[in-house]
């Protein structure tokens, strides 16, 4: 039985999510489908986590375990490469140790979310939140993001928690910083580990702080009591990209 690693790129737009639906396309259905389809024996696809339908990746890692290549790996890389037709793209391949598993092993992960300022450009819309209200001050922004690195009780920065999930809602955030762009600008996020819909929460947050909509005494009362304030809605899906996981 050996066990394989590979690096994923995928553009979100293109899936309902990552983890596998019915009836849906979904990008460890695609994977699944396609690598059954190559290696001819059922296969079974770990993803390092879950992305909602819309969010992108530059590097997803997951893993499989197959009873018997009967090709080169680098062979395998290129026929699932050309099968996919570019909305999923390996990036990387190799051999991992045999209790290696993308999720359970990753020990910290960085987000990006990308975002305009201003107007939408029709060939964009699908890949970053175009904000169009009250200007922007980037350095408010900047110093707004560092409120949340540090270990905190995220859950008031979560959506849709599962009941185990709410068992421990403490994270570790490394950091939390932004680059201004062409345009607009990047917000990254490096943690530990991070809630579901964490980054989403916490980049409309921030925004909407830095636009005058909230003060940063908000943000610092709701991780001091999750649920004190009503924050708004979710950043959309569109602008949120998977960057990194490290192991």
């Amino acid at each position: 039985m050996m066990n394989v690693f590979l690096i994923v790129s995928y553009d979100g737009s293109c899936f309902q999510g990552f983890q596998i639906q019915p009836g849906l396309k979904t990008v460890q259905g695609e994977l699944e489908k396609h690598l059954t389809e190559l290696l001819q024996e059922k296969i079974l696809i770990i993803g390092s986590g879950r992305t909602d339908a819309g969010v992108h990746a530059i590097g997803q890692p997951v893993n499989f375990k197959t009873n018997c290549l009967k090709l080169p790996l680098e062979k395998v890389t290129l026929l699932l490469n050309r099968s996919l037709r570019g909305e999923i793209v390996v990036r990387q391949a190799a051999f991992a140790p045999p209790d290696f598993h993308a999720r359970y092993s990753a020990k910290g992960k960085v987000y990006l979310y990308w975002m305009r300022l201003g107007g939408p450009e029709p060939w964009l819309r699908k890949y970053c939140w175009f904000w169009e209200k009250r200007p922007i001050d980037t350095a408010n922004l900047r110093e707004t993001m560092r409120i949340f690195v540090g270990e905190h009780d995220f859950a008031g920065f979560a959506v849709k928690l599962e009941p185990q999930a709410r068992k421990n809602t403490v994270r570790k955030l490394l950091s939390a910083e932004i680059v201004e762009v062409p345009g607009g600008v990047i917000m990254t996020f490096e943690g530990e580990g991070f809630l579901r819909g964490m980054v989403r929460v916490m980049t409309s947050a921030a925004v909407h702080c830095a636009a005058g909509y909230l003060d940063r005494q908000d943000l610092i009362r709701q991780l001091e009591k999750p649920g004190a304030v009503i924050l708004p809605p979710k950043a959309p899906p569109n602008g949120l990209y998977l960057g990194r996981v490290f192991y």
